[in-house]
């Protein structure tokens, strides 16, 4: 049962007070005078409700009995009195709401308010409790949070985060003036931040109510980046704000995408010095090329006019890849489609000028590494040089097929002619000359199958691993 400090200064009206609590189950426990009642209260630890009345002879009377113990300890204070005065009454219930009793009332009326009065205070003390429970969690949130009344312009309640984020005391973020003209010193950009939260709020789409990025001041002159986002509650005519501190994230970013820049720079260089140099190959090999050729035209030896000008298709074969790889933004890959086309014009053009050959490119797309492109475009240079010398001799109707195709997961090089063959079924071998010895070591170094026989003229099909372009 619960503990009752009783405090009257009538003797006879205290005794019968008591015995009629008592009766009721109560403990009481008595004090004549205002300093006894503030005694009595401080080592009374179990002391539940005091009931009091408020003239306590010379002393100090109850209303300031009643101020004292509240200043140093919560209680339930219940006044019973024979005042019914306006004055008196109001100066009371300033001080404590839990009740006030005129003396006349009778038992029943005494005993319901105390009862009423501790289960008020028991609920006031839960919510309080709860109220501390919630406050704690949200003071502890890593997100600056703050609830904001929109008539009045000021803040009820207001966590510790927003208050580090923002780098101001309460007493000047409580204020939605003193707010602004300290978190945003700057008037223009006060101004411009005025109008676009005013325009978001109107607009009442929550995706406006979400700010990035927005630079703020603190006490100390620090200039933050936050992230802030304002949640009406029309109803309960309050917002709810919400701020982030990402001054770290954005700083990071920024050295995120400096870094960036400095890397697409630095690569944009690399690749026009690596353009510079492909080009400056490029015409060093077309300088090589043009020397052969004027050396060949001035050669009246058949056989070595020959051998020069095969030494220019392989050498403008070279060119040809260089050629291919400044003219595409290459990752060095190459179309191999694409660079066998132009060895197949490339041999075409100095072996056939009067065009009298059929020559039909069959090529599904396909990349292949640079340096595998190089292999491959002196495979064909010497395959397709070796048809036009040898396979047409004494022929009128002269054609040639040159494919790329996938099979089986490789790629199948296939180049035929309509020419006399290999002769007597007798496929080269190690007594061959330097083109086919030049095509076996190139396809040896690839990892390529090569294969040679005769079907209605010579075929030669290279088997090779690549990339089927997208």
């Amino acid at each position: 049962m619960h503990t009752i400090l009783l405090v009257e200064d009538e003797t006879l009206i205290a005794l019968a007070e008591k015995r009629s609590l008592e009766a009721q189950g109560y403990t009481v426990v008595m004090a004549r005078n205002g300093d006894a009642a503030i005694e009595a209260a401080r080592p009374h630890h179990d002391i539940d409700l005091v009931l009091m009345d408020i003239d306590l002879g010379s002393g100090t009377d109850g209303a300031e009995t009643a101020e004292t113990i509240l200043a140093f300890r919560s209680l339930p204070i219940v006044f019973l009195t024979s005042h019914t005065e306006q004055d008196v009454v109001e100066r009371v219930q300033s001080i404590s709401n839990y009740g006030y009793v005129v003396k006349s009332s009778g038992e029943f009326v005494l005993l319901e308010s105390i009862r009423m009065a501790l289960k008020l205070f028991e609920t006031n003390a839960a919510l309080a409790r709860r109220n501390e429970f919630i406050e704690t969690v949200l003071d502890n949130l890593p997100i600056g949070l703050a609830v904001n009344y929109v008539d009045s312009g000021t803040a009820s309640y207001m966590n510790r985060e927003f208050e580090r984020v923002y780098g101001w005391s309460r007493e000047v973020l409580i204020d939605i003036e003193r707010f602004f003209d300290s978190v945003y010193p700057d008037p223009e950009y006060r101004r411009q931040v005025r109008q676009r939260v005013i325009a978001d709020l109107t607009s009442g789409d929550p995706r406006r109510m979400i700010w990035d990025d927005i630079p703020v001041t603190t006490r100390d002159g620090e200039t933050r980046s936050v992230r802030a986002q304002n949640i009406p509650v029309p109803e309960q005519n309050f917002m709810i704000s919400t701020v982030m501190d990402r001054t770290e994230q954005k700083q990071a970013m920024d050295a995120l995408r400096a870094s960036e820049q400095e890397l697409q720079k630095q690569i944009q260089q690399k690749n026009t010095l690596l353009r510079e140099t492909h080009h400056r190959i490029k015409n060093n090999i077309a300088s090589v090329a043009s020397l052969l050729l004027l050396q060949a035209r001035g050669v009246d030896e058949p056989a070595a006019r020959q051998a020069l000008y095969e030494a220019i298709t392989r050498v403008r074969s070279m060119q040809k890849l260089y050629d291919t790889m400044l003219l595409r933004d290459t990752d060095g890959s190459v179309m191999l489609d694409e660079y066998v086309t132009t060895i197949v014009e490339l041999v075409a053009e100095l072996f056939d000028g009067t065009r009298s050959t059929d020559i039909c490119a069959d090529l599904d797309s396909c990349t292949v590494e640079v340096k595998d492109a190089f292999s491959i475009g002196i495979i064909v240079n010497e395959l397709l040089t070796n048809t036009m010398k040898y396979a047409f001799v004494g022929q009128t109707e002269k054609r040639i097929t040159v494919s790329l195709k996938c099979v089986d997961e490789r790629n199948v090089m296939c180049i035929r002619d309509n020419g006399q063959g290999f002769q007597d079924q007798h496929v080269p071998d190690a007594t061959e000359g330097f083109g086919l010895s030049l095509v076996r070591m190139l396809c040896e170094h690839l990892g390529a199958d090569l294969r040679l026989y005769n079907d209605n003229g010579a075929v030669v099909e290279i088997r090779f691993a690549c990339n089927p372009s997208e």
